[in-house]
């Protein structure tokens, strides 16, 4: 994760409290974030929590995430073990074969 968006969309607002990485040479900050108000921060340095004035608040979170790295193989010599020890999985079984034709996953 790399950006982090808060977006409160039915608020009363509330304070933000964001916490940098300790190694990082900055000081914590509260923020009052306000209705239809875009906060956008560095997710992988800084922590936040958010304390909302009102119980019936409702705020929408998400975030950009980097590219995910991406693994080309052009050739490989070797055998079973030696193609696990690339890719960094684990011990894959030789015996028992799936075909996967389709997946989904929801957050």
């Amino acid at each position: 994760r790399r950006l982090c968006l808060l977006y409160p969309i039915e608020s009363q607002g509330g304070d933000v409290q964001l916490r940098p990485r300790g190694d990082l040479a900055l000081q914590p900050r509260a923020l009052s974030l306000e209705r239809h108000e875009l906060l956008i921060f560095r997710h992988d340095s800084i922590g936040f929590s958010y304390r909302p004035k009102n119980a019936n608040d409702l705020l929408l979170q998400t975030w950009i995430m980097d590219e995910p790295q991406q693994l080309q193989l052009d050739q490989f010599a070797g055998d079973q073990q030696g193609l696990e020890a690339i890719i960094g999985a684990p011990p894959m079984p030789t015996n028992k074969e799936i075909h996967i034709m389709c997946g989904h996953c929801k957050f």
